[in-house]
């Protein structure tokens, strides 16, 4: 791989260590020391793996992790606190977050993660009362329906109406004109205006009526 234009300003390009140094920094991208130190933390020793590969492995990822190199915005101790914090987030998707601010220093990671546990909390309330609500409404709608649906609507009883046995509110007669009188919402069993020639309300008769007449006819005779 070949470079071109391959420029320093300074003085310092005839210095080998200077001219390396900074080689490296323009052809390699500039690491995320936060995401090195989690890498160096969280190196563990595999299955199988010997220790001499282990202990090549953590030095390899301690020369990305900038701990021989002074922050200006933090102390050492900041830094280690910081580093721990990271690595033992249970939230990954905020750890993740947290992984992408640039210069991350302990007091925006403080403030992030504070903000972040405020809003489950707040999102938490109103889920509950959310919640809360709809069982309310459940209970009151239970309740009302209680109110409205009786006993009385299912229960079945005689109708003068029709002559038959039914439930409320589902008589045939409803609707329908009376035959006798001409009347709405009965029939002619049910009337109950005097038939011509008779001085009482038409009323159905039993099975045993027309037997009892006939005895009574056969008797008079």
């Amino acid at each position: 791989r070949r470079f071109y234009s391959f420029v320093s300003e300074t003085h310092e390009r005839e210095d080998y260590d200077f001219v390396r140094k900074w080689f490296d920094d323009y052809t390699q991208p500039k690491k995320n020391v936060v995401i090195e130190r989690f890498k160096f933390n969280s190196r563990k020793q595999q299955e199988g793996e010997e220790f001499q590969s282990f202990y090549a492995a953590v030095q390899e990822l301690a020369l990305t992790c900038g701990y021989d190199e002074e922050h200006a915005t933090m102390t050492h101790t900041e830094c280690m606190v910081r580093d721990v914090l990271l690595l033992g987030l249970r939230d990954k998707d905020l750890q993740e977050r947290l992984f992408r601010v640039p210069d991350l220093n302990l007091a925006k990671t403080v403030e992030l993660c504070k903000a972040a546990e405020m809003g489950r909390r707040q999102a938490n309330v109103v889920n509950n009362t959310s919640t809360a609500d709809k069982e309310v409404l459940v209970i009151r709608s239970k309740t009302l329906g209680r109110g409205v649906s009786t006993g009385s609507d299912t229960a079945v009883y005689n109708c003068l109406k029709c002559g038959y046995r039914h439930e409320k509110a589902k008589c045939p007669a409803f609707g329908k004109q009376c035959s006798s009188c001409g009347g709405m919402n009965h029939f002619r069993v049910g009337c109950r205006q005097k038939s011509r020639g008779s001085g009482s309300a038409f009323r159905p008769k039993a099975d045993g009526d027309e037997h009892k007449r006939k005895i009574h006819q056969l008797k008079d005779e």
